[in-house]
Protein backbone atom coordinates (compact mmCIF):
# COMPACT_ATOMS: atom_id res chain seq x y z
CA UNK A 1 0.00 0.00 0.00
CA UNK A 2 2.94 2.34 0.52
CA UNK A 3 5.56 1.25 -2.03
CA UNK A 4 4.85 0.63 -5.72
CA UNK A 5 5.26 -2.94 -7.05
CA UNK A 6 8.39 -1.94 -8.98
CA UNK A 7 10.14 -1.20 -5.69
CA UNK A 8 10.22 -4.87 -4.66
CA UNK A 9 13.00 -6.08 -6.93
CA UNK A 10 15.35 -8.96 -6.15
CA UNK A 11 17.74 -6.84 -4.06
CA UNK A 12 15.02 -5.64 -1.73
CA UNK A 13 13.61 -9.15 -1.43
CA UNK A 14 17.03 -10.57 -0.48
CA UNK A 15 17.29 -8.10 2.39
CA UNK A 16 14.29 -9.79 4.01
CA UNK A 17 16.23 -13.05 4.34
CA UNK A 18 19.43 -11.53 5.77
CA UNK A 19 18.45 -11.92 9.47
CA UNK A 20 17.60 -15.61 8.94
CA UNK A 21 20.84 -16.19 7.04
CA UNK A 22 22.83 -14.51 9.84
CA UNK A 23 21.23 -16.80 12.42
CA UNK A 24 21.94 -19.90 10.36
CA UNK A 25 25.44 -19.22 9.04
CA UNK A 26 26.87 -16.67 11.47
CA UNK A 27 29.01 -13.73 10.32
CA UNK A 28 28.64 -12.79 6.68
CA UNK A 29 32.33 -13.29 5.86
CA UNK A 30 31.87 -17.05 6.33
CA UNK A 31 29.40 -17.36 3.47
CA UNK A 32 30.03 -14.62 0.96
CA UNK A 33 31.29 -15.40 -2.53
CA UNK A 34 33.82 -12.59 -3.03
CA UNK A 35 36.95 -14.82 -2.78
CA UNK A 36 35.57 -17.21 -5.37
CA UNK A 37 34.51 -14.40 -7.67
CA UNK A 38 37.99 -12.89 -7.47
CA UNK A 39 39.52 -16.28 -8.24
CA UNK A 40 37.25 -16.71 -11.27
CA UNK A 41 38.26 -13.25 -12.44
CA UNK A 42 41.87 -14.38 -12.21
CA UNK A 43 41.06 -17.35 -14.42
CA UNK A 44 39.38 -15.08 -16.96
CA UNK A 45 42.61 -13.11 -17.31
CA UNK A 46 44.39 -16.35 -18.25
CA UNK A 47 42.38 -16.64 -21.46
CA UNK A 48 44.46 -15.76 -24.54
CA UNK A 49 42.65 -17.87 -27.11
CA UNK A 50 38.94 -17.10 -26.92
CA UNK A 51 38.16 -20.12 -29.08
CA UNK A 52 39.66 -22.43 -26.42
CA UNK A 53 39.06 -20.71 -23.04
CA UNK A 54 39.29 -23.91 -20.96
CA UNK A 55 42.59 -24.90 -22.54
CA UNK A 56 44.04 -21.43 -22.01
CA UNK A 57 43.08 -21.50 -18.33
CA UNK A 58 44.52 -24.99 -17.81
CA UNK A 59 47.78 -24.14 -19.56
CA UNK A 60 48.23 -20.88 -17.67
CA UNK A 61 47.42 -22.57 -14.35
CA UNK A 62 50.09 -25.21 -14.89
CA UNK A 63 52.55 -22.50 -15.90
CA UNK A 64 51.88 -20.50 -12.73
CA UNK A 65 52.23 -23.61 -10.57
CA UNK A 66 55.63 -24.42 -12.09
CA UNK A 67 56.92 -20.88 -11.70
CA UNK A 68 55.69 -20.74 -8.10
CA UNK A 69 57.32 -24.06 -7.25
CA UNK A 70 60.67 -22.98 -8.71
CA UNK A 71 60.63 -19.51 -7.15
CA UNK A 72 60.18 -20.93 -3.65
CA UNK A 73 63.56 -22.70 -3.91
CA UNK A 74 65.65 -19.88 -5.43
CA UNK A 75 67.67 -18.25 -2.67
CA UNK A 76 69.97 -15.98 -4.67
CA UNK A 77 67.23 -14.46 -6.85
CA UNK A 78 64.60 -12.04 -5.60
CA UNK A 79 61.09 -13.45 -5.98
CA UNK A 80 57.72 -12.66 -4.49
CA UNK A 81 58.41 -15.17 -1.70
CA UNK A 82 61.78 -13.94 -0.45
CA UNK A 83 61.78 -10.20 -1.07
CA UNK A 84 61.43 -7.74 1.80
CA UNK A 85 58.08 -6.34 2.78
CA UNK A 86 57.03 -3.08 1.21
CA UNK A 87 56.27 -1.43 4.53
CA UNK A 88 59.33 -2.65 6.41
CA UNK A 89 60.39 -0.38 9.25
CA UNK A 90 64.06 0.61 8.85
CA UNK A 91 64.26 3.18 11.61
CA UNK A 92 65.68 0.75 14.14
CA UNK A 93 68.55 -0.07 11.79
CA UNK A 94 69.43 3.46 10.70
CA UNK A 95 69.01 5.53 13.84
CA UNK A 96 70.50 5.29 17.29
CA UNK A 97 68.54 3.86 20.16
CA UNK A 98 66.55 6.38 22.18
CA UNK A 99 67.81 6.92 25.72
CA UNK A 100 64.30 7.59 27.08
CA UNK A 101 61.61 4.94 26.84
CA UNK A 102 58.95 7.35 25.63
CA UNK A 103 60.96 8.02 22.47
CA UNK A 104 61.65 4.37 21.65
CA UNK A 105 58.88 4.01 19.04
CA UNK A 106 60.18 2.99 15.62
CA UNK A 107 58.45 5.18 13.04
CA UNK A 108 59.61 5.75 9.48
CA UNK A 109 58.23 9.06 8.11
CA UNK A 110 57.33 9.29 4.44
CA UNK A 111 57.71 12.26 2.14
CA UNK A 112 59.20 15.70 2.75
CA UNK A 113 58.93 17.30 6.18
CA UNK A 114 56.81 20.41 6.61
CA UNK A 115 57.69 22.59 9.57
CA UNK A 116 54.75 24.13 11.39
CA UNK A 117 53.92 25.46 14.85
CA UNK A 118 51.46 23.55 16.99
CA UNK A 119 48.50 25.35 18.56
CA UNK A 120 48.85 26.05 22.25
CA UNK A 121 46.18 23.54 23.28
CA UNK A 122 47.66 20.72 21.19
CA UNK A 123 51.18 21.66 22.29
CA UNK A 124 50.22 21.37 25.97
CA UNK A 125 48.58 17.98 25.43
CA UNK A 126 51.58 16.65 23.53
CA UNK A 127 53.99 17.87 26.23
CA UNK A 128 51.91 16.33 29.00
CA UNK A 129 51.59 13.04 27.13
CA UNK A 130 55.37 12.75 26.79
CA UNK A 131 56.06 13.66 30.41
CA UNK A 132 53.32 11.47 31.85
CA UNK A 133 54.44 8.42 29.86
CA UNK A 134 58.18 8.73 30.50
CA UNK A 135 59.14 5.99 32.94
CA UNK A 136 62.42 7.70 33.87
CA UNK A 137 60.68 10.62 35.65
CA UNK A 138 57.99 8.69 37.54
CA UNK A 139 59.47 9.75 40.88
CA UNK A 140 59.14 13.44 39.96
CA UNK A 141 55.56 12.88 38.82
CA UNK A 142 54.66 11.19 42.11
CA UNK A 143 56.32 13.93 44.17
CA UNK A 144 54.42 16.67 42.38
CA UNK A 145 51.15 14.74 42.62
CA UNK A 146 51.56 14.30 46.39
CA UNK A 147 52.39 17.96 46.71
CA UNK A 148 49.22 18.96 44.87
CA UNK A 149 47.24 16.56 47.05
CA UNK A 150 48.60 18.10 50.26
CA UNK A 151 47.89 21.66 49.15
CA UNK A 152 44.31 21.13 47.99
CA UNK A 153 42.48 17.80 47.45
CA UNK A 154 40.13 19.30 44.85
CA UNK A 155 40.90 19.18 41.11
CA UNK A 156 44.18 17.34 41.70
CA UNK A 157 44.38 15.81 38.23
CA UNK A 158 43.79 19.08 36.40
CA UNK A 159 46.20 21.09 38.53
CA UNK A 160 48.78 18.33 38.34
CA UNK A 161 48.58 18.25 34.55
CA UNK A 162 48.77 22.03 34.11
CA UNK A 163 51.46 22.79 36.69
CA UNK A 164 53.78 19.82 36.41
CA UNK A 165 55.77 20.95 33.29
CA UNK A 166 56.72 24.24 34.94
CA UNK A 167 57.47 22.61 38.29
CA UNK A 168 59.53 19.88 36.64
CA UNK A 169 61.57 22.43 34.65
CA UNK A 170 62.35 24.42 37.81
CA UNK A 171 63.16 21.32 39.86
CA UNK A 172 65.56 19.88 37.28
CA UNK A 173 67.25 23.27 36.80
CA UNK A 174 67.92 23.48 40.55
CA UNK A 175 69.29 19.95 40.73
CA UNK A 176 71.43 20.51 37.66
CA UNK A 177 72.92 23.64 39.20
CA UNK A 178 73.67 22.01 42.59
CA UNK A 179 74.57 18.44 41.66
CA UNK A 180 74.98 18.04 37.88
CA UNK A 181 75.91 14.38 38.23
CA UNK A 182 72.40 13.45 39.42
CA UNK A 183 70.70 14.81 36.30
CA UNK A 184 71.45 13.24 32.94
CA UNK A 185 71.59 15.25 29.77
CA UNK A 186 68.45 13.58 28.44
CA UNK A 187 66.42 14.37 31.55
CA UNK A 188 67.67 17.94 31.49
CA UNK A 189 66.73 18.32 27.82
CA UNK A 190 63.32 16.81 28.55
CA UNK A 191 62.73 19.30 31.36
CA UNK A 192 63.60 22.25 29.14
CA UNK A 193 60.52 21.49 27.07
CA UNK A 194 59.92 20.62 23.43
CA UNK A 195 60.35 22.84 20.41
CA UNK A 196 57.02 24.37 19.32
CA UNK A 197 58.06 23.84 15.69
CA UNK A 198 57.40 20.24 14.63
CA UNK A 199 58.05 18.33 11.44
CA UNK A 200 54.79 17.20 9.88
CA UNK A 201 54.70 14.36 7.35
CA UNK A 202 52.01 13.12 4.99
CA UNK A 203 52.57 9.49 5.92
CA UNK A 204 54.57 7.08 8.03
CA UNK A 205 55.32 3.38 8.45
CA UNK A 206 55.01 1.86 11.89
CA UNK A 207 55.14 -1.84 12.82
CA UNK A 208 54.93 -2.84 9.18
CA UNK A 209 51.78 -0.80 8.49
CA UNK A 210 51.60 2.30 6.28
CA UNK A 211 49.51 5.25 7.44
CA UNK A 212 48.53 8.41 5.57
CA UNK A 213 46.88 11.67 6.54
CA UNK A 214 43.30 12.50 5.69
CA UNK A 215 44.39 15.21 3.24
CA UNK A 216 46.56 12.78 1.28
CA UNK A 217 43.78 10.21 1.04
CA UNK A 218 41.11 12.62 -0.12
CA UNK A 219 41.24 11.26 -3.68
CA UNK A 220 41.92 7.61 -2.80
CA UNK A 221 39.66 4.65 -2.25
CA UNK A 222 41.66 3.15 0.61
CA UNK A 223 41.95 4.81 4.00
CA UNK A 224 45.00 4.37 6.26
CA UNK A 225 44.75 7.54 8.32
CA UNK A 226 43.66 6.21 11.72
CA UNK A 227 46.37 5.73 14.34
CA UNK A 228 45.09 5.15 17.86
CA UNK A 229 47.36 5.43 20.90
CA UNK A 230 46.02 3.20 23.68
CA UNK A 231 45.97 4.77 27.16
CA UNK A 232 48.34 3.57 29.85
CA UNK A 233 47.49 2.66 33.44
CA UNK A 234 48.52 6.09 34.69
CA UNK A 235 46.71 7.85 31.88
CA UNK A 236 43.55 5.76 31.65
CA UNK A 237 41.37 8.79 30.94
CA UNK A 238 43.40 9.93 27.96
CA UNK A 239 42.89 8.48 24.50
CA UNK A 240 44.83 10.26 21.79
CA UNK A 241 44.36 9.98 18.05
CA UNK A 242 47.52 10.83 16.14
CA UNK A 243 47.40 11.49 12.42
CA UNK A 244 50.95 10.81 11.31
CA UNK A 245 52.48 13.75 13.17
CA UNK A 246 56.07 13.27 14.22
CA UNK A 247 57.95 15.81 16.29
Amino acid sequence: MIFPPAFFDIMVHLAIHLPDEALLAGPVQYMWMYPFERYLGKFKRYVRNRARPEGSIAEAYVHVECVTFCSMYLNDIETRYNREEQNIDLVGQTSREASLSVFSQKVLPLGAARMEKLPDALFSKAEWYVLNNCAEIEDYIDDHYNKMKEEDPSNIERRHQSQFPTWFRTRIAELHAKTPSEVTDDIYALACGPDPLVASYAGCIMNGIRFHTNDLEGRRRTQNSGVVVLPTMKDCQLTSTVCCRTS
